[in-house]
């Protein structure tokens, strides 16, 4: 992954990253947290995982999200029925 500035695009619907309990941190952060130890320990180096944690709803932000895609060497999609429907997820 050496010729990327990323190497993990973490692509999702921000819905299904709501906390259960309101204090903790949504599932696809969990996720994120967990990828990024696992990748760091496998690769002895901090992972390089980028995901948008802060853009919402009517947000501009196609040119930051779209500017990653080439700087990338892997995509994940959390792929659920929301994800499906979104424009801009798909």
């Amino acid at each position: 992954m050496a010729s990327f500035n990323t190497g993990v695009f973490i692509s999702y619907a921000h819905i299904h990253n709501r906390p259960l309990p309101p204090k903790e941190k949504g599932w696809v952060s969990q996720f994120h947290a967990t990828l990024d130890a696992l990748l760091s320990m496998r690769f002895g180096q901090t992972a390089r995982i980028w995901r948008d944690d802060k853009l919402r709803g009517n947000d501009i932000f196609a040119g930051e999200i779209v500017g990653q895609f080439s700087q990338t060497a892997v995509l994940v999609s959390i792929l659920t029925p929301r994800y499906l429907t979104s424009d801009w997820c798909t």
